[in-house]
């Protein structure tokens, strides 16, 4: 059993009789369509509408369905089909919370002896030959009550920003915002781009969250975002899969195939401080999968914010063993330090503190000009760099990484002549 769901449907946050009506309501639903649940819940409100109407169940009145029932909660006597006696039993247990002053039962056998009361009174039906195998639970909740004692739920959230589960055809990629930081202060707190880079899971081609383009035959993937939310919006047009064809940072090589995940808008940005807790699922078709989501390799996660610089954020890997990166893999000029002196390369010239020993790397100047000077500070180990360039430095090529000897990776961007550039710690 899966019991990483709830029987709170109007996410109140606590058991009231509008969840029972809602069960009920459902329980019909599925006698009238032979178990076939509803595609969505708009489908489902209709139908509760009509019920409303008959009078068979009561208005939501402000309250809205925020999920439905779901098979591995609703059906407490898991018998494979949720039926009136586990509407039965979510009405007792409503009723029970009531009496108690909404503190739960120990165990099954508790409830029991208040359910089997509610019997010989006619408020409820008798359980037959059937028998309560687990009690309602709240979204909140951590662990269900079972006849075999208390279960762990199974929802917690993996401490990572990306994590991925296969099924019949279809990826689902969850992003959670709280592991998408920015400790350093290096970006504009605002996301426009995330890539998910993966090595051996392989898309449908052209598979978007475009309604224009799935309207003329792309694949559609699935996103269960606020689509009223303004800086939405403009992710909507843009988020789909890309061909792999860029050097990772860890330096491994792209695979030329589906395999990358992009959550990108052009048009708008994602400010993370309005998504703290929120977590955004994307249901993606896929082509090819390893046969173990245990072996899904993630090789690179890449997020941009919406500034010329397009810095990056800080993420979390749920696999430790995901390669490191190589800080200089995607410059295109190196100069070694050694001692404070820096190599002469691509008319850079450099000289650091005493003892400094690494390497500093950037994309090539092309546009040569008189020599400007530039300051920069490495994190906070007290070592400076002076640069001498003769070159254009402009937003498009001022992104500088530092690799010091002990293999920390700086990075950072030329910005100002007068104050000290300070590369952070990445």
């Amino acid at each position: 059993m899966n019991y990483c769901c709830h029987d709170n449907y109007t996410l109140t946050g606590s058991h009231d009789p509008l969840d029972v009506n809602i069960l009920n309501a459902y329980v019909q639903y599925l006698q009238s369509t032979g178990n076939v649940p509803p595609s969505d819940i708009p489908t489902f409100l209709t139908f509760y509408e009509g019920k409303v109407a008959s009078g068979a169940v009561a208005d939501l009145g402000n309250k809205t369905i925020g999920v439905l029932p779901e098979m591995d909660c609703a059906n407490f006597i898991e018998t494979g089909t949720i039926d009136p006696l586990d509407v039965n039993i979510l009405n007792a247990y409503v009723q029970y919370m009531q009496s108690t002053g909404n503190q739960k039962p120990s165990d099954v056998a508790t409830f029991l002896t208040f359910y089997e009361g509610k019997v010989a009174s006619g408020a409820v039906a008798g359980l037959g030959s059937k028998e309560i195998a687990h009690l309602p639970t709240l979204e909140s909740d951590t662990h269900i009550i079972t006849k075999d004692g208390l279960v762990d739920k199974g929802c917690q959230k993996p401490e990572c920003t990306v994590f991925v589960e296969t099924n019949n055809g279809i990826a689902t990629i969850s992003i959670n915002f709280d592991y998408i930081s920015d400790p350093a202060n290096v970006t504009n707190g605002k996301l426009s781009a995330l890539e998910v880079v993966f090595d051996n899971l392989e898309f449908e081609p052209k598979a978007t969250t475009n309604p224009t383009d799935i309207g003329i035959g792309d694949e559609e993937i699935i996103a269960d975002w606020d689509v009223s939310n303004e800086e939405i919006e403009g992710f909507i047009e843009k988020t789909g899969v890309l061909y792999d064809l860029s050097l990772r940072d860890n330096g491994t090589l792209p695979t030329q195939k589906y395999t990358v995940f992009a959550l990108l808008s052009t048009e708008t940005s994602l400010t993370l401080s309005n998504f703290t807790g929120q977590t955004i699922k994307f249901e993606v078709p896929i082509t090819n999968a390893p046969a173990s989501d245990d072996e899904i390799v993630i090789s690179e996660i890449r997020t941009f914010d919406s500034s010329t610089s397009l810095n990056r954020f800080k993420v979390v890997y749920c696999n430790a063993e995901t390669l490191p990166m190589i800080c200089c893999s995607q410059m295109s000029e190196t100069s070694v330090i050694t001692n404070g002196i820096g190599e002469d390369v691509n008319g850079v010239s450099i000289l650091g503190s005493p003892g400094v020993n690494g390497s500093l790397c950037w994309n090539t100047f092309t546009n040569p000009s008189l020599v400007s000077q530039f300051g920069i500070l490495i994190g906070d180990t007290g070592n400076r760099l002076d640069l001498g360039i003769t070159a254009v430095v402009d937003t498009s090529n001022n992104r500088l990484r530092f690799t010091d000897e002990n293999g920390n990776c700086y990075e950072g961007n030329l910005t100002s002549q007068v104050d000290d550039n300070v590369l952070r710690k990445i």
